[in-house]
């Protein structure tokens, strides 16, 4: 048994893409199973001290913040975790030092005057006044800029190798702060409105963002004396732009959904429909796991031109994404309404079914294996805008009609139809394009090579 634990030891700390594999995807899943549960943490805390309209105008603010701050991304972070990847690959450092000085100069601009857009926004909507919504929107629009940055420099820091703490900041860090603000301001019996929890996510992504700033520095390579920096604006600018697409569309899935929840059912409904969304989140967590390891591995792999280690690598983190889900989806499909009870108290135990719902729809998600990400880091993020276009079309042409019909319940099935929609696209468009098989229902690598 000694023995066993020795060679699997000394297995995981060597060398090859199996051992970085494993030490990568056990480093992120720590992560990101702690961002998740300072995340949940986060949203039990808001739960109980903003009550569910409280909660649900919290939850449309959110939204708004998150749609206003995708143009101001552009999708640059992954698109500077590709560049950065292959250009490290090929030691051009040239190239790595000009995609990122461009990516975060066109970041800051781009997300500031998405910032300013918001705050105008609410502000013309509110005809002036202090509702709200329109307070809880200004006071998270610093939120934009602030985690834009941040995304690219951790993007920066996975593409050169450090997937691990390139996430930290944003995805752990962040969330584990906002829960401990909270936590002060719950001891301090000081109250904590709708627009006070907004100005603490503007507070917690300033801090974000400095940490990042910090290591993001520690992990560049040293720029040759004199070199000059190549700058392709043009030709990455027309990458992230179908990047920036897709992220919309695959965020919109989601806070579109809200948006519409919110129009056409009950403040309350609404509240129900996040807790179910937040909550499914953690069964997805091992989809974004191995998403976040596998990105800058497969464009690495493409850049250097080995499909076969490639294929092998796609075909091993499907089967992790799938089991994981797996795994974490029993007790959500199990036991909704005593979790829901327990958890964020017997008002939120009529989102048991939304909750089942979008589980299962991860699970099927995770099934289909990495094909977006596959696709994204293999310079075909034009298909992978047009399938998420698919999956936006479907999922708004049902939440109308079923949101308006059964509340939280209805929008967590148009939430799944629009998620397997653009799935079954990407999925298809893998075995296609690239011959590699994403699934975990057909044989490894029977396509690789075709």
């Amino acid at each position: 048994m000694r023995k066993r634990i020795s060679t699997a030891h000394a297995y995981v700390r060597g060398e090859g893409l199996g051992p970085l594999l494993i030490r990568s995807i056990a480093g992120t899943g720590v992560v990101r199973l702690g961002a998740m549960a300072a995340s949940f943490v986060v949203g039990v805390q808001l739960a109980r001290m903003l009550g569910v309209e409280g909660y649900g105008y919290y939850g449309l603010a959110l939204s708004i913040i998150t749609i206003a701050g995708i143009p101001g991304e552009l999708g640059l972070p992954r698109l500077v975790t590709r560049e950065v990847a292959g250009a490290s690959a090929r030691d051009d450092l040239p190239q790595l030092f000009g995609v990122l000085r461009w990516a975060r100069r066109t970041a800051l601009m781009l997300s500031a005057v998405m910032a300013v857009a918001a705050i105008a926004g609410v502000y013309l909507v509110s005809a002036g006044r202090n509702s709200v919504l329109g307070m809880a929107v200004i006071a998270g629009a610093a939120t934009i800029p602030l985690m834009a940055m941040s995304r690219i420099q951790g993007g920066a820091m996975q593409g050169l190798g450090e997937v691990v703490r390139g996430q930290i900041p944003s995805l752990l860090f962040r969330p584990v702060l906002l829960a401990l603000f909270l936590l002060a301001a719950y001891l301090s019996s000081i109250p904590v409105g709708t627009a006070g929890a907004m100005a603490l996510n503007s507070v917690t992504a300033l801090a974000a963002f400095v940490l990042s700033t910090i290591w993001f520095s520690r992990s560049l390579p040293r720029r040759p004396p004199g070199a000059n920096q190549v700058s392709q604006g043009r030709r990455w600018l027309a990458s992230s732009i179908p990047l920036a697409l897709t992220d919309g569309m695959r965020a919109l899935q989601t806070e579109l959904t809200t948006l519409v929840i919110g129009l056409v059912a009950s403040a309350s409904q609404l509240g129900l429909f996040r807790i179910a969304m937040i909550t499914a989140t953690l069964a997805a967590t091992a989809i974004t796991v191995v998403a976040s390891v596998v990105m800058p591995m497969i464009a690495s792999l493409h850049a250097s031109g080995q499909p076969a280690k490639l294929q092998k690598l796609v075909t091993s983190s499907a089967w992790a994404q799938f089991t994981g889900v797996c795994l974490l989806s029993a007790p959500l499909l199990v036991a909704p309404r005593p979790l829901l009870s327990l958890v964020y108290g017997p008002e939120y135990v009529s989102a048991a079914h939304a909750l089942q719902i979008v589980v299962i729809g991860q699970i099927i998600n995770a099934a289909f294996g990495p094909s977006v990400g596959l696709l994204n880091m293999t310079h075909h993020e034009r298909r992978v805008t047009r399938a998420m276009g698919f999956g936006l079309v479907a999922n708004l042409a049902t939440v109308l009609l079923f949101g308006k019909l059964w509340g939280a319940t209805g929008g967590a099935l148009a939430f799944v139809i629009g998620l397997l929609c653009w799935n079954v696209i990407a999925w298809l468009d893998s075995r296609r394009i690239l011959s590699i098989e994403t699934s975990v229902w057909a044989r490894a690598g029977s396509h690789n090579g075709r």
